[in-house]
């Protein structure tokens, strides 16, 4: 993600340390976008009761902070292949296109907040 945005990254590596994670970086950081860059577990579907606990961790945290999710928008394709997280994505897209697409879709989730008057964006 930092390749893609030049933007700091912080790795939690694993849902359960989101929260926690998001909290102290508020903390540290009262003013920064706090963007949760999300896995999609979708392919789990099939998993009964289904539970897509990554992105339901990052959805909390991010409301919990003040921050947004985004999650990998995978085409029809690439669903079949059970791609579900960033890493997946910019191996089958390039970092290019990750590049951009991040771009653009972090213009358009934090131009509501900037009114906010926050001032730097953090990535976890």
């Amino acid at each position: 993600m930092h390749e893609a945005t030049g933007k700091p990254v912080i790795v939690t590596f694993d849902s359960g340390n989101l929260m926690p994670v998001a909290k102290t970086i508020r903390q540290m950081h009262p003013n920064a976008e706090i963007v949760i860059m999300a896995d999609n577990d979708y392919p789990l579907l099939a998993r009964q009761p289904f539970k897509n606990v990554g992105l339901e961790k990052a959805e909390e945290a991010a409301k919990a902070v003040d921050g947004i999710v985004l999650t990998p928008n995978f085409n029809d394709k690439e669903k079949e292949k059970s791609l579900t997280d960033w890493n997946d994505f910019s191996k089958e897209r390039g970092k290019s296109v990750v590049a951009t697409m991040l771009r653009s879709d972090l213009k358009q989730a934090l131009n509501p907040q900037k009114a906010k008057s926050k001032t730097s964006e953090i990535a976890l």
